[in-house]
This record gives structure tokens, C-alpha cells and sequence, in this order.
């Protein structure tokens, strides 16, 4: 069931990465007006993410292209401007250790030596862009913990609760463009090696 809740029988797309991630226990559900503002904040960093890896194509018949090799200049410089900026918020934000992550738009999965009990409920801060180091944040229940590895690291999945149809479907849209790089890494890997 703990795997249906990530992928889907395996068949849905999944998010994996090493990313700073922090959880805090809840007593209660949170209250309908602060699931509302989280709903707004998460859809806004996920929207902000977007624009940042938003993808260009390569455009090499474009009649304009001078003008757009001058913008990929200054987008490039936009760049590198916003990652000396997220290090620095970076080394000055109190950011959580990175862990290794499953991220799926209903539930995550990540390794812990310090893990929840089963049904207790969380509060989940995700910091999923390195460029701009201020997190996603979901109420979950605990839905499964498994026994330690040889690390002494359990296997922990939360399901998100509630969440509204725009935040799940700009998680499915972030989870996709994931997908879409990785398999262009491999793909661009690949040639390399047979080149």
C-alpha cells in the first residue's frame, strides 16, 4: 500500500532527489484557514519554481535569433545572479540535512534514523529548489515506517492531507519536468559515450 501511495503500482511519475526536508508532529488537523493560506504559499513557490526551470527550446531556425541569443545572455546572467543569491540564503537560513526523496503529488517517502510513529500526524517542509531555499509545507499522516536498515535509517511515507486541485496538478506539472530532465541527462549521457 506504501508504494501504491508514491507511484502507483510504480506506473506514476515520482520526484527523486536529495533535498533538505523537515517534519515537526501536530496534534490536530490543521484548521481550514491555514490549510487555505498553505494551499496559496505552495502554490505560489510551485509556480516560482516553474519559472525558474522554465525550458527553452533551442530555436536555431528562429528569424530573430540574434535577439534571442542576447536574451539567453541575459537570462544566463539572471542565473547565475539567482544561485549566488540562494547560497547565500542558503548559508544564512536554517536549513534542515538533506535526505534522499520519493515525492509523488498525494504522499512522500524518505530515509530516517529518527522516525514518526504510524498514523501520527506532521507538519513537512520540502526545500526542493536550491536556488530559492524556502520550502513547500504539507500536513501528512504517517501511513508507514519500516524497520531500520544497516544504517539504522527507517523507511518513512506520509500521505498529504487535503491539498487543493491547483497545488496537486502544479506538483504533477513540477514531477514531470523532473522526469523530462533526467531522461534528457541520460539520453545526452549516452550519446556521449557512443561518440
Amino acid at each position: 500500500m506504501a508504494e501504491d501511495l508514491i507511484s502507483s503500482t510504480g506506473k506514476a511519475l515520482v520526484y527523486e532527489d536529495q533535498v533538505p526536508l523537515r517534519w515537526s508532529p501536530v496534534e490536530a488537523p490543521l484548521p481550514a484557514a491555514q490549510l487555505a493560506s498553505l494551499d496559496q504559499r505552495n502554490e505560489e513557490m510551485l509556480a516560482f519554481i516553474a519559472a525558474l526551470e522554465e525550458y527553452k527550446g533551442d530555436g536555431a531556425d528562429d528569424e530573430h535569433e540574434p535577439h534571442r541569443q542576447e536574451l539567453l545572455r541575459v537570462e544566463h546572467k539572471i542565473n547565475l545572479l539567482l544561485e549566488m543569491v540562494g547560497q547565500l540564503l542558503a548559508r544564512h537560513a536554517d536549513l534542515p540535512g538533506a535526505v534522499p526523496v520519493r515525492l509523488s503529488p498525494g504522499a512522500i517517502e524518505w530515509r530516517s534514523e529518527n522516525a514518526p510513529a504510524v498514523g501520527e500526524r506532521l507538519l513537512l517542509e520540502i526545500f526542493i529548489n536550491k536556488k530559492y531555499p524556502s520550502p513547500l509545507v504539507f500536513p501528512g499522516r504517517v501511513r508507514q515506517v519500516d524497520a531500520q536498515d544497516q544504517g539504522g535509517a527507517a523507511r518513512i511515507v506520509v500521505e498529504f492531507e487535503q491539498g487543493s486541485d491547483a497545488v496537486t496538478h502544479a506538483l504533477e506539472k513540477m514531477i514531470f519536468r523532473h522526469h523530462r530532465r533526467r531522461i534528457a541527462h541520460v539520453r545526452g549521457h549516452q550519446s556521449a559515450q557512443g561518440s
